[in-house]
């Protein structure tokens, strides 16, 4: 069996340390490599990608690679983002497993029904953040430095958004750039960032009195539900990272 990474600038990814995990758990024959490429290869790699099992997306490839999918899952379809490709008979089928990894940790820690949250950024990671927000219920804010990608993403799902500073707190907030920025107070604060895993923002959060989430927990769950796809096996990733 043979999976891997498309991706740039991807040589410390953390994927294939629990993509292994998976396999030996599963007593699995099987590698994950990483596809480093410049965005003129992508073409090339697509028709490779049909010899393999199955492949996840990375930056900045999430949206560009919807051009080669042959079907693409409802969810993955409402995003506007793959990370996941499974090859069924040398077709390419497209998932989004993000919005799970982002989805799944708030929901063990909270009730999003009606809940207010912001989302940093406006990117592949942001709108799968948005989704699984709208998806249970919460009342979804996007903030990003460039007003015209803020107001696309805004239009994309129907609804608010604004630029920095950002001004009031809330229930949650979810981050996907990088930011230095002092925020206010949120009882729920997750960075999808996971380079380093406890970044500033998650620190400057934890002195608030604000419950955190570690960017490597939304990872282990992406990567276990990529898996699911890829092998109708559920295996557990929790700690690895």
């Amino acid at each position: 069996m043979k999976y891997g990474l498309i991706g740039k600038n991807i040589q410390y990814s953390l994927s294939p340390k629990l993509h292994v995990a998976a396999y030996k758990q599963e007593h699995m024959d099987a590698t994950y490599e990483l596809l480093d490429i410049a965005e003129e290869d992508l073409p090339n790699i697509m028709e490779q990608v049909k010899t393999m099992n199955g492949v996840n997306i990375t930056v900045p490839y999430k949206t560009a690679v919807l051009e080669y999918i042959d079907e693409l899952d409802a969810h993955a379809e409402e995003i506007g983002a793959v990370n996941t490709i499974q090859v069924e008979d040398g077709k390419l089928v497209g998932y989004n497993t993000d919005w799970l990894g982002v989805l799944k940790p708030l929901q063990e820690r909270t009730t999003l029904e009606g809940k207010t949250a912001i989302v940093f950024g406006a990117g592949g990671a942001a709108r799968a953040a948005v989704y699984a927000l709208l998806h249970a219920g919460a009342d979804v804010h996007i903030i990003n430095r460039t007003e015209e990608k803020a107001a696309a993403l805004a239009e994309h799902f129907n609804c608010t958004y604004g630029t920095f500073p950002l001004t009031a707190g809330g229930d949650i907030l979810v981050n996907t750039i990088p930011i230095d920025n002092n925020i206010p107070h949120f009882d729920i604060v997750f960075d999808m960032r996971y380079d380093p895993p406890r970044t500033k923002l998650l620190q400057q959060a934890e002195q608030q009195g604000a419950t955190i989430i570690k960017g490597t927990e939304m990872l282990a769950t992406q990567a276990a539900e990529a898996f699911y796809i890829w092998t109708g096996k559920r295996v557990h990733l929790e700690g690895v990272l």
